[in-house]
């Protein structure tokens, strides 16, 4: 598909990838971006994730195939954690991505002074950015695309597209947590995880008194979409980095089908598309019709596993059920007792397997999920890791009569020299051009981004290439190296910060809001992004996670922060909330309080 075929698409497909075998079922079934991230400091921490190399072969494929790559680096980075990320980053500069997905602001500064200009920072859902303030907040930081809070309804959607040059992304299918995102310190109280640092315990999910009063549908707005395109927004994401490759395809093909035809019957075919996966949670429209239609709990315990009948009659590898129900495509699994085997065929009430279920009549039938159901994806894994590790260059080229002098540029920043003589000829037609030298050049061991030549009418013998091709793989092989060992140390050049407690006269915001704050104070503490951008004498609130001296440093250099109070996340105490909300549970828990604090819920555990 042509860059231009690309341009005229009216919405961006956002895909998770929470493995390998996930990003090559995103791709297969059309996805337009594919985000996923390293092992650590993601917020899908216990997702298998990627190895340092498969991210950037992963990043390479892509690129070649029109793919954009958004890498997560979006949790709170703690003091000890630094070092990694400057790694992280470093090893990233090999092959850059499209964008990077943060929530800690050290991200964002070690980011600009490690990557290329290209790379674009975009700001997490994590970070809770949901009004005007905090727009202009990531503006003001630099971020190109920003996902939106998802308690964010239609009409607060519209007004942020309508006042804003920012490019905003939302969510619109997959899980959703209750607490605001960034705001969740129920698992960090409960179990010591902390959902912002990516392990989440998912204490919402939990049974309390019988009841699952925290425990939220899954979002579908896939029929929404055509409506949040006219609204403005055009960057739609798919939860669900923990979820397998069959889930991945089948969510990506349903969005497909809007992109080419946002019509009715589009979005009929969607629906009939996500049929085909029948594991998922209790569906709703979260939050879009906020505060009406609010029916956003779930009553219903999830499980990845489903009843489909009794075993009737058992022929082979054929098996015939009381009933069925549950499914209509071949490729999932079932299982009955320990054993269990693939969908082949599906023939009204009788399935043939791929194996014999070694079962007996009356045994209960349950249905599973199978990554391995999305045909083609082994093919796109193998293509991506079975090349070398690529390496991204810039050539610039003088060509003289004695020979080539270049200049080879990693990273827009490492540059390196080198001269090969040759005798050139004067050319009586098809001199030496730029891509001439793209052919003679092209290896798999780097990636040529950007190559310059002077104008020449000169022609070499086709050793040169070779010898010029074979010094720039030895130079290339010597950076992936270097780059790959690199022990970090930019941010030993920051100075230590100390956290401390402002003086008396100081107003507390609120940590979340949606409409904008009538602030009559000069000195306050901010605990929403947004909130820094305002003037005055300021400090940082518990509930923003300043969590290292970089993320200190880049606070008080571009938003005059004056000092910062240790946040919840490094240090809960009595006054921590487990959860903080925009809609009040149906059936609140015994052994929980709640609190109402403007248009928010503080909802916290006695005792703790």
């Amino acid at each position: 598909m042509s860059n231009q075929a690309k341009s005229e698409k009216s919405f961006e497909i956002i895909a998770p990838a929470g493995d390998i075998q996930s990003l090559a079922a995103a791709f297969k079934a059309g996805a337009d971006a594919i985000y996923f991230g390293f092992k650590g400091q993601n917020a899908r921490g216990r997702a298998k994730n990627f190895e340092n190399e498969e991210v950037l072969k992963s990043i390479a494929f892509l690129r070649k195939n029109r793919v954009k790559s958004y890498i997560t680096l979006n949790t709170v980075i703690m003091e000890n954690q630094l070092n990694l990320l400057e790694k992280r980053l470093a090893i990233l500069s090999l092959m850059p991505p499209d964008a990077i997905i943060i929530q800690d602001l050290a991200v964002l500064e070690l980011g600009r002074k490690i990557l290329p200009p290209s790379v674009e920072f975009h700001a997490s859902t994590q970070m809770g950015i949901c009004n005007l303030d905090g727009l202009k907040f990531a503006e003001r930081c630099g971020i190109k695309q920003v996902v939106l809070a998802r308690e964010l309804n239609f009409k607060e959607l519209k007004h942020l597209s309508e006042n804003t040059e920012l490019k905003l992304e939302v969510f619109v299918f997959g899980a959703m947590c209750y607490s605001i995102s960034g705001y969740c310190y129920a698992s960090l109280l409960e179990k010591n995880r902390s959902g912002n640092r990516g392990v989440c315990a998912q204490i919402c999910r939990q049974q309390f008194n019988n009841t699952y009063p925290f425990s939220m549908k899954d979002l579908n707005l896939i029929e929404k979409i055509p409506d949040l395109v006219k609204a403005g927004i055009k960057h739609f994401k798919i939860e669900g980095r923990m979820k397998g490759a069959d889930y991945v395809y089948t969510s990506v093909s349903a969005l497909k089908e809007i992109q080419k035809d946002p019509s009715a019957e589009g979005i009929k075919k969607a629906k009939k598309i996500l049929k085909e996966y029948p594991f998922l949670r209790e569906t709703g429209k979260g939050y879009l019709y906020f505060p009406d239609k609010n029916k956003v709990f779930t009553e219903n315990k999830h499980s990845v596993q489903i009843f489909v009948g009794k075993i009737k009659k058992i022929k082979g590898k054929t098996i015939e059920l009381n009933t069925i129900s549950g499914f209509e495509r071949s490729g999932l699994r079932v299982k009955a007792g320990e054993k269990g085997a693939t969908i082949v065929s599906v023939n009204k009430n009788s399935l043939t397997l791929s194996s014999d279920l070694k079962a007996k009549i009356g045994d209960r039938v349950f249905l599973y999920p199978n990554s391995e159901s999305v045909k083609g994806i082994n093919g796109i894994v193998n293509s991506i890791l079975r090349k070398p590790l690529p390496v991204e260059v810039k050539l610039n080229i003088t060509v003289e009569k004695q020979g080539f002098r270049f200049q080879v540029v990693f990273n827009n920043k490492k540059t390196f020299y080198f001269e090969v003589e040759a005798e050139g000829v004067e050319a009586k037609s098809n001199p030496l051009t730029k891509d001439t030298l793209l052919k003679k050049l092209k290896s798999n061991e780097y990636i040529i981004k950007e190559l310059n030549i002077n104008k020449n009418n000169l022609i070499f013998k086709p050793s040169v290439f070779k010898e010029l091709k074979e010094k720039l793989k030895e130079i290339a092989r010597k950076e992936k190296e270097k780059t790959l060992n690199y022990r970090g140390g930019i941010h030993k050049e920051y100075p230590e910060f100390q956290y401390s407690t402002p003086p008396s006269g100081f107003v507390e915001l609120p940590p979340a809001y949606y409409n904008n704050l009538d602030i009559k104070t000069e000195r306050f503490i901010a605990n929403n992004v947004g909130q820094l951008i305002f003037d005055g004498e300021k400090f940082t609130g518990k509930f923003i996670p300043v969590c290292n001296k970089v993320a200190s440093y880049f606070l008080k250099n571009n938003f005059n922060v004056k000092g910062f109070i240790r946040p919840f996340e490094l240090k809960p105490d009595s006054s921590t909330p487990h959860f903080i909300a925009r809609v009040k549970p149906e059936r609140i828990p015994s052994q929980f309080s709640i609190e109402k604090k403007g248009d928010i819920f503080f909802i916290k555990k006695k005792g703790k």
